[in-house]
């Protein structure tokens, strides 16, 4: 996908410009002044590259936005559709910033974000004219990923809340406020995936139940078990987000830590709880 592609020479950029020793070849600022004016050197380091087009899109001059932010304008062959809804936006903003997270924040820029900047990319459509906003910031970057996971692993039989997971890899934690409270892993695409550690008292066949909903239904996802594949299960379309119902499955586990991997092998579906209880 073209995006990605500019997204890695936009972060390769980044790393050859912050540490060329040329006086001609980057910014007056030092690297050293990151944490003085991370918005001044972001600018200085872009403006002297750009505007710079790369597969028919056209990256253009940045500028400021009040004292921490960057306004980045990208134009071009970039398929937006007609009035993109809040869910559509969602998912859009959701999609580039995991590119962004893998192809930027790993090349050299993350000290920037953490230093305070944030992005403001403005994708814009040249044919139809029709726009959409991404931010892009310390968050996106995920630099405190590690402080939201669970440590301990869940007991077993019980329930498991979605949110409350051991790891996981673009999934999001969405709040419930137009149903019944709580929270539930949502903006799920295919690659992403989820974790859950698991103290089981004994060998024997469990039986599980997924919570989940869609919006149009999905190939849903894989069911690991210490890194093996057990099982496979589609979502269908529940007609809502949070329309959930419950699927029934049954899993063979071992006494002590099995680990639980839900592998998106599609996306559009949400998670609200897990249940694993003895046959």
């Amino acid at each position: 996908m073209k995006w990605s592609y500019f997204l890695k020479v936009l972060g390769i950029s980044f790393l050859l410009v912050s540490c060329s020793n040329s006086p001609t070849q980057k910014p007056s600022n030092n690297i050293r002044n990151l944490s003085n004016d991370p918005q001044g050197m972001f600018i200085q380091i872009m403006n002297y590259m750009l505007p710079m087009e790369i597969d028919g899109i056209t990256m253009k001059k940045v500028s400021a936005e009040g004292t921490n932010g960057v306004v980045f304008p990208m134009v071009g062959d970039i398929p937006i559709p007609d009035d993109l809804d809040e869910m559509q936006t969602k998912m859009f903003s959701k999609m580039f910033s995991g590119m962004a997270r893998d192809q930027v924040c790993n090349q050299g820029v993350e000290p920037m974000f953490k230093a305070g900047l944030y992005v403001k990319f403005i994708f814009r459509d040249e044919k139809s004219n029709n726009q959409v906003e991404v931010i892009v910031d310390e968050k996106t970057c995920n630099t405190d990923k590690a402080s939201s996971k669970r440590k301990s692993p869940h007991s077993v039989p019980g329930i498991i809340q979605a949110e409350d997971f051991n790891d996981m890899s673009g999934v999001e934690i969405e709040d419930r406020t137009k149903s019944d409270g709580g929270a539930n892993i949502g903006y799920i695409d295919a690659g992403d995936w989820v974790e859950f550690s698991l103290d089981v008292p004994k060998d024997g066949t469990y039986v599980v139940e997924y919570r989940v909903s869609s919006l149009g239904g999905s190939s849903g996802f894989d069911v690991l078990i210490d890194s093996t594949k057990v099982d496979s299960l589609a979502v269908e379309n529940t007609d809502g987000w949070q329309s959930y119902v419950t699927k029934y499955r049954t899993l063979q586990l071992t006494e002590g830590e099995n680990i639980l991997r839900l592998n998106a092998t599609g996306g559009g579906w949400n998670l609200n709880w897990i249940y694993i209880d003895t046959e």
